[in-house]
Order: structure tokens, then sequence, then C-alpha cells
């Protein structure tokens, strides 16, 4: 069941964080360290942060690793995990996780990885298609003798889950679960002592949080909280870290002409909460070139936007003509009663 509360601003500024860290990602609180990396293109490597002035204070290379896209990283009691699984395009066939030892990274500042190779089981088609793709991921958690990947779902809108081992070897992962965020996932941690998720991501004009309680057999049959934040720069936040029960670290990546920036987030409800309906709409042709269809009965909005936020047009149609808009990578923002449903759209040339 999704909840969804609109309250007052639960996200502090703590700082602006070093120039050299700007597209940080994944986030992890360890010994009162913070530990960051980069994204794709990045140098293969782990950066220790302060976090009272935001500098880098220590780097430790992964020898044997590259950098193509690593979007996230959680621990357990012995090892590190890096997921190097962005796929934008949807069509990379070398996803993988980076396995540290963690006595290695606490003792070392040059150590080696074994790595988890997978591949999505449902996935079969690789052709590049950019931000359209269902198969694109920036969150993971460990849990128990497992890892759980949320998929960021550019083509539908939902996160998809999928649980691998944490042996190394070559794995085909099968889809065991599935949310409906309404936005794009980008980091998650799992406090296991509380039995409960904490998920990060953004929408057109805003960021959120999701917390799940008390599941069971799925993580969508338990008590979902949804609540909206807004950080003081970019919506584009990357990562976040356990601090305690209530507060964690949020990370922003720079975003056009925002900087990144370190955020303390307090994620306490109010008791009061609204329930929202899990009914997400769809958008097709997408990628498309002259029009595209709302795929609902029920009177919607729908603005597409800019990737900077800027307003191109709005319509109450639910067949919606595109060719007068240039190709390219939008968002498309559908309004249905007092519900939002956001997601990529893809127009492409004629």
């Amino acid at each position: 069941m999704l909840t969804n509360n609109l309250s007052a601003q639960t996200l502090t500024l703590k700082r602006n964080i070093s120039t050299a860290l700007q597209e940080t990602s994944g986030l992890l609180y360890l010994n009162g360290k913070l530990i960051t990396h980069t994204d794709s293109g990045g140098e293969p490597a782990l950066y220790e942060m302060d976090t009272t002035t935001g500098i880098q204070t220590r780097k430790v290379l992964i020898q044997n690793a590259t950098n193509i896209d690593w979007e996230d990283i959680t621990m357990d009691s012995d090892f590190i995990y890096i997921g190097d699984f962005g796929n934008n395009q949807g069509n990379r066939t070398n996803l993988r996780i980076y396995k540290i030892a963690l006595q290695d990274y606490l003792n070392m500042d040059t150590v080696l990885a074994d790595t988890i190779k997978f591949n999505y089981s449902d996935q079969t088609n690789f052709s590049s298609s950019s931000f359209s793709t269902n198969y694109d991921a920036e969150a993971l958690i460990s849990l128990g003798d497992s890892l759980y990947i949320f998929t960021k779902n550019w083509g539908d809108g939902k996160s998809n889950i999928y649980p691998v081992s944490k042996t190394p070897g070559q794995y085909a992962l099968i889809r065991t679960d599935s949310l409906n965020p309404q936005g794009y996932i980008t980091g998650a941690v799992c406090d296991s002592a509380n039995k409960q998720i904490l998920l990060i991501g953004y929408t057109i004009n805003s960021a959120f949080f999701m917390k799940i309680n008390n599941w069971s057999s799925s993580f969508s049959g338990g008590q979902i909280l949804r609540q909206v934040i807004q950080p003081n720069s970019s919506i584009q936040i990357e990562g976040i870290a356990q601090i305690d029960s209530f507060h964690y670290f949020i990370s922003s990546e720079r975003f056009q002409t925002t900087v990144s920036q370190l955020h303390v987030l307090d994620c306490r409800f109010p008791t009061k909460v609204t329930t929202l309906k899990n009914n997400p709409i769809s958008i097709y042709p997408n990628p498309c070139r002259d029009y595209i269809n709302i795929d609902t009965k029920e009177k919607t909005t729908s603005t597409i936007f800019s990737l900077g936020g800027v307003r191109i047009k709005s319509s109450c149609d639910k067949k919606i003509v595109v060719s007068d808009v240039s190709p390219g990578i939008y968002f498309i923002e559908i309004k249905k009663d007092n519900e939002i449903f956001t997601q990529m759209l893809n127009i492409e040339a004629r």
C-alpha cells in the first residue's frame, strides 16, 4: 500500500561538496566517515569526505575495476559492494557489482575486487534507446545473504526489484517485485535493525524519499510512505547513507548550473497520511515522432517539460501531437485528480 504525505521541509543543507566530487553518486557512512564515488567515466575509486567541510580526505583505488557507470554502494559486515549498472541507453551487456573486502578497504589505499556479473533475464532487446529503457538502475541494498537492485525505469516510471547473489559469478537476474515510486529511484539504503528501507529519487520539479516498513514476502506488500522534499540546489539527489534510525546523509549531483551538495534528511513522518491509488498511466509510443497516447479513461492534464524544467506544451487530450516539438529527451508530467505521474519522453527525429 502506498501512502503519501506532503509536509514541511525535512531536508537540511549541510554544505556544498568539493568540486572534485561534483559527480558524486552512491554514499556510505562507515566509522564516522562518509564514503562516496563518482559515476560514469570517473576513476575506479572510493573517496572519503569530511562531513563538516565537504572536502575529500582519502582515496582508495580499486585496481582491477573500471568505472563504466557506478551508481550506488552498500555493505554488510564483511564486504563493500559497488553497483556498476548505470544503463541509460539500455544496451549494456557488461553489468556488474564489485565486491571488496572491508578489511582491505580499511587498511589499504589500493585494493582488488571480486566481480558479480549479471544480466536481466527478462531483457531481450539491447538496442540503444536514450532514456526509455526499463533496465537502468541506480539503487542497491544489502539484506541478509542477498543484494537487491531497484531499477530506474525511464519507460514505465516504475522500479523493478531484482535479488542478486553475493557470491562472485555470472547470473541472469529474475524480477521478483515492482514498485510505483511516481518518480525515478536514484539511491537506497536498508536499516535491517529496524526493518525499513529508504529510497530516494526525483521528478521534473522535486525530489522525494520513500520508506518501506513491515514487509514480509515482498517489499511492495509492506507499508510504503512517500514524501516530497525540496533541496536548496539540485533536485537530482543521488546518494543516501544512514546516520541513525531517523537521519540520513543525502547527496545531490551537480545539475546544469547547480552545485553538488550534502544534506541531512530527517525521515520521521507525521501521523496523518492520505492514501494514493497505485495506478500508473501508460504513455505510448515512447520513443515517439508525431504523437503520443495517454492510456487512461479518466480526465488528465499533460505537460511536456525540457530537461531543464522549461514548459514546452500542455494538453488535456488523450492523443497529443508532438510533431511541433523538436527531437530530444523531455519529461512529461500527467496530473489525474490529486495524483501526478512523471516519466521521460523521447521524441525522435522525423
